[in-house]
């Protein structure tokens, strides 16, 4: 608890009122330059408020100064001008309009490689993925789609699976309707 509160007061000392009591201070001497009231041991401290305000006025005439140049600098510098403006506009239009998950295309489930792109909007006004495609992840080759069998009479069967034509490794199924769901759930964790 005192160390916080100790944080909380170095912070107020060096944020607000140092800044503060240096202006009175620099406002004083001033005042006293102006009048020329000043007393001999602030001699020094007078010197370096001095050098401070010419170093200030100097500074203002350099900025307020006219200054001759070609239209090319004009138009380089309007250039600039509206660059700054509207490129964080588009920035924020593009991330509106092409969401980051829209770079995600590709994962695992089920062991097996799904790939999709995406839709541009659906009838909920948000986009889904398309085209989902399930591949074997050692051969890269889409997968077949293997209905698998049911034993007469035993009641014991074998569940639908995927295979590959490539290497003959077979996966576990998946709906596409079930992976098109993974991916909105890591689509809506991604935002």
């Amino acid at each position: 608890m005192k160390e916080t509160s100790r944080k909380w007061w170095s912070w107020v000392v060096g944020a607000i009122l140092l800044p503060i009591i240096i202006g009175v201070i620099y406002t004083i001497l001033a005042l006293m330059l102006w009048e020329g009231k000043v007393a001999e041991p602030l001699r020094p401290m007078v010197s370096i408020v001095q050098r401070t305000l010419g170093g200030l006025e100097s500074c203002w005439g350099w900025l307020t100064a006219t200054v001759h140049t070609s239209r090319w600098w004009y138009w380089m510098s309007c250039a600039g001008l509206m660059l700054s403006i509207f490129w964080p506009c588009y920035s924020h239009l593009r991330r509106r309009l092409f969401p980051s998950y829209r770079s995600y295309t590709q994962d695992m489930f089920g062991g097996v490689l799904w790939r999709w792109s995406w839709s541009r909007r659906s009838s909920a006004g948000e986009c889904e993925p398309n085209a989902m495609k399930a591949y074997c992840p050692k051969c890269d080759i889409e997968v077949g789609y293997q209905r698998g069998f049911v034993e007469l009479g035993v009641g014991s069967g074998r569940a639908p699976y995927y295979e590959c034509t490539e290497c003959k490794k077979e996966y576990e199924y998946m709906p596409a309707e079930e992976a098109k769901k993974r991916v909105m759930k890591h689509k809506r964790q991604k935002r």
